[in-house]
């Protein structure tokens, strides 16, 4: 296969070394590879205790914590930010690089990071344009709140049985159906090879296995407290997995798109 620069990705071939390899040294590669596994365990197990505290504590705890411009929100924002800062000095340095994948996740992240914090509204306070304010059910500047885009969450569809189209276009269950064809779906339909136009041509580095396997037992208990919890908890748990999930993007980008190392999703 091919990569940004054309040069052959051995990554993508079984019982090869990935690129990068030859200038690291095996032992420096292997040795960072195993770093990076070891960190992802603890980073989930963070992640899945912080829920579990956000579950179990008082509601005015969970109030507190979750409200806007609360420390779980500004936790999203500042994964955003240090992935936009990550991406853009990985681009500027020197050395071998997926020009493609650091540009995709630099402009998601500007959009990230815009949406979360409504494009600079809360730190500049400027008023919201009447034509927004009157179809945004916060009435600030930015897309997700937009009325047309409120379709519900999954949790009324399993507790109600009803569905609705406009469930689709919910910004929440939009980001949650991409972030998990990212990292989960793709990686597991790259190692059958029908979607190897996504390494040959796009540059997509698939997360290492063990990250997968943090991401979909965090987003899992994510989904399943709140059919255990009430009131203000409900929406706590929604805030703490989006925050949770900007996270992760960011530890994908500091510890996968590293110069000269390509982790490869199929390895342990």
């Amino acid at each position: 296969m091919k990569t940004d620069g054309g040069s052959e990705n051995p990554a993508s071939s079984v019982g090869t070394s990935p690129p990068g390899r030859a200038g690291f040294g095996l032992a420096v590669v292997d040795r960072y590879a195993r770093f990076v596994d070891r960190t992802s365990l603890v980073v989930g197990f963070l992640a899945i205790a912080l829920l579990i505290v956000i579950w179990q504590c008082d509601q005015e705890t969970a109030d507190r914590l979750y409200q806007e411009d609360g420390i779980i929100e500004n936790l999203a924002a500042l994964s955003y930010l240090s992935g936009l800062f990550f991406c853009g000095y990985r681009l500027v340095r020197p050395g071998p690089k997926s020009v493609k994948t650091l540009v995709f996740w630099g402009v998601l992240c500007v959009i990230f990071l815009g949406e979360e914090i409504s494009w600079g509204q809360r730190l500049f306070n400027y008023p919201t344009p009447a034509l927004i304010a009157e179809i945004n059910t916060q009435e600030e500047f930015n897309l997700h709140n937009l009325a047309c885009l409120q379709g519900g969450s999954w949790r009324e569809f399993f507790s109600s049985g009803k569905f609705t189209p406009k469930m689709l276009l919910s910004p929440q269950n939009l980001f949650n159906l991409g972030f998990l064809s990212y990292f989960v779906v793709f990686p597991l339909l790259i190692r059958g090879k029908p979607l190897t136009v996504l390494t040959d041509r796009l540059g997509y580095r698939p997360p290492r296995r063990t990250l997968i396997r943090v991401v979909i037992s965090t987003v899992a208990i994510s989904w399943i407290l709140p059919f255990f919890s009430t009131g203000v908890h409900v929406q706590a748990l929604a805030e703490t997995r989006e925050s949770l999930l900007a996270f992760f993007i960011f530890f994908y980008i500091l510890t996968h798109l590293h110069n000269g190392f390509e982790t490869d999703g199929t390895q342990a």
